[in-house]
């Protein structure tokens, strides 16, 4: 059987334990995503055969999915307190990882973010050097350890904004610097003036909003005349989106709060939580390049230049190694464009 089918098979399967067994489903998740993607997270080691490596995988599940279907039933009752808002389930996983795991080097871990974000950078023409004195705006900040980032760059001033104001709150707790001002805001509405910053930046978030083209749309409203914008959004085809689509919908009949509890519970590292981002956001939307393209040239900007290889666990890096083989797993990759209205 092909990886497709192979994967079919397996969220069928996993639909019927989700009931009976969620913690099972957790773990199988959890191992099935870090065989999807380019470079074992955390561990750092590259894939010499990705194909190989998803089968055995995948043969590794089908036996631990035998094995629970001859269990008896587990009974489970989750507490009331499992149950709470997406917005504020990221903000507690944030303040868990930057605020209250004593084993979490904060410096190391922004080194790292640092050291890959100009990777990427570099790999489409753009030198440290450019945001000297700039106006920067980090749309969607999350709890802001790109806005960080980008604040050590020398930027004149730098925004972080983010629809929930429990992750601005603990943006403002970690990252106290001069040069940054953190504020609630929506992607679809931002609240600033037309034409207002040198450089925006939007990684990871439009595609997570009801309206993905008015957002990016927004984009360019805020961003001056000749000014760039940093665009990443999620790609189409092949394995990994089709599973990252259906364990969305799989974890969801799962309390994320249950799901933080079981991963500390065995002992995985705080960083590993990252997952829980992809699992539990509330809309996603999918996209190939040249839709993307399509809909950027709309504004007549003038250039979109595409990344073809960045960090060493970014998709395009792994499209580039393995080719064929790389887009039937990774399909058109992760988006990243940088923009020049």
């Amino acid at each position: 059987m092909s990886l497709q089918s192979n994967q079919n098979k397996i969220f069928k399967e996993l639909n019927t334990l989700v009931k009976k067994f969620p913690f099972i489903v957790i773990w199988i998740c959890h191992e099935y995503y870090r065989s999807i993607e380019v470079i074992e997270p955390h561990l750092g080691f590259k894939q010499k055969n990705p194909e190989k490596r998803i089968k055995k995988m995948q043969k590794k599940i089908f036996s631990l999915i035998k094995i629970f279907k001859e269990t008896k039933n587990y009974k489970l009752n989750f507490n009331q307190n499992d149950f709470f808002g997406s917005h504020l389930a990221f903000a507690r996983r944030n303040e868990n990882i930057y605020l209250k795991n004593k084993n979490f080097n904060k410096n190391r871990f922004l080194s790292n973010v640092k050291k890959f974000l100009l990777k990427r950078f570099r790999s489409l023409g753009l030198n440290e050097n450019y945001f000297k004195g700039k106006k920067i705006l980090d749309c969607g900040c999350g709890a802001g350890r790109f806005t960080y980032v980008l604040s050590t760059l020398r930027p004149k001033k730098i925004f972080g904004m983010d629809i929930s104001k429990e992750n601005i709150n603990l943006a403002r707790k970690i990252f106290k610097n001069k040069k940054i001002s953190f504020k609630t805001g929506n992607n679809l509405k931002i609240p600033f003036k037309s034409e207002n910053f040198d450089f925006v930046y939007s990684s990871g978030v439009v595609h997570h909003t009801q309206n993905m083209k008015k957002a990016i749309k927004e984009l360019f409203r805020v961003c001056k005349k000749g000014g760039l914008i940093y665009l990443y959004v999620y790609g189409k085809g092949g394995i990994y989106w089709d599973a990252r689509n259906k364990m969305n919908k799989l974890m969801k009949k799962i309390p994320q709060n249950y799901t933080q509890k079981f991963l500390d519970m065995t002992f995985m590292p705080r960083e590993r939580l990252m997952f829980l981002d992809n699992w539990y956001v509330s809309h996603e939307t999918y996209s190939y390049d040249k839709q993307i393209k399509k809909f950027l040239s709309y504004f007549k900007p003038n250039f979109i230049k595409r990344m073809r290889e960045g960090a060493p666990h970014d998709f395009s890096t792994g499209l580039s190694i393995y080719k064929k083989k790389g887009k039937m797993i990774w399909g058109d990759g992760e988006l990243r464009y940088l923009i020049k209205k």
